[in-house]
């Protein structure tokens, strides 16, 4: 990857879903370092080591599935809860007149973390654009 940065053929190295101790690995090992780290946070997995940990080393973070993959096949299992139908989560988004999917984009983004959240919908767009600082530090503590 670092010969591609030289080649001028990518501008930026990013990682996929590594842990600390494999970022500090190539942390020790790389010549130009990795501008990106993408894993699965939502605000029922906050990963906060290792969102600290990259931002420690300044690599920024981006949320994979940040509103935790609502869609996904065991969705409907009792034990793996949809964090889109959350209580505290619908609670503060009918509290500042936004909705769920806007109260978990904004969770993130408050943490400083990058948010890519997939949509095709015209209307979903315009809502995931719409996350203005609405939350303060102690409502997101709450989720």
């Amino acid at each position: 990857m670092e010969r591609l940065v030289d080649d001028d053929l990518v501008k930026a190295i990013g990682l996929s879903n590594f842990n600390t101790k494999q970022v500090d690995n190539i942390m020790e090992n790389c010549s130009i370092k990795p501008a990106v780290n993408q894993f699965k946070t939502h605000p029922y997995m906050t990963c906060n080591r290792w969102i600290q940990h990259c931002q420690r080393s300044d690599i920024a973070v981006i949320a994979y599935c940040p509103l935790g993959s609502p869609y996904r096949p065991d969705a409907t299992v009792s034990d793996n809860p949809i964090l889109l139908n959350d209580p505290v989560v619908q609670s503060i988004g009918k509290k500042y007149n936004k909705t769920p999917a806007q109260v978990c984009l904004r969770f993130n983004i408050q943490r400083s973390i990058v948010v890519i959240p997939k949509s095709i919908t015209p209307s979903r767009i315009t809502e995931n654009s719409q996350v203005s600082s609405y939350l303060r530090p102690v409502k997101v503590e709450e989720m």
